[in-house]
């Protein structure tokens, strides 16, 4: 599978939180709300971050990997789960 879209993520009914997150630049951005991101009709991330000030989704590889019993393989321009 490959995925090369923005995901939408749903934030509706969940709580509002404040959470920081380090980026690779040392910066720490707050995280303000919780919820899920559908990838595509088989693969939903739960416990999905909404940051704000970010202009991109970012998806931990780690949490992803775990919560799916899974292992990712990046190529040149896609990655395979």
């Amino acid at each position: 599978m490959s995925y090369d879209r923005r995901f939408e993520l749903n934030t509706r009914c969940q709580a509002c939180i404040l959470d920081s997150i380090g980026l690779p630049n040392r910066t720490l951005v707050f995280a303000r709300k919780e919820g899920s991101a559908t990838l595509n009709n088989r693969l939903k991330l739960n416990n999905v971050l909404y940051v704000l000030s970010l202009k991109c989704n970012l998806i931990s590889i780690t949490k992803l990997c775990k919560e799916l019993n899974c292992s990712v393989t990046f190529f040149d321009n896609f990655c395979v789960l």
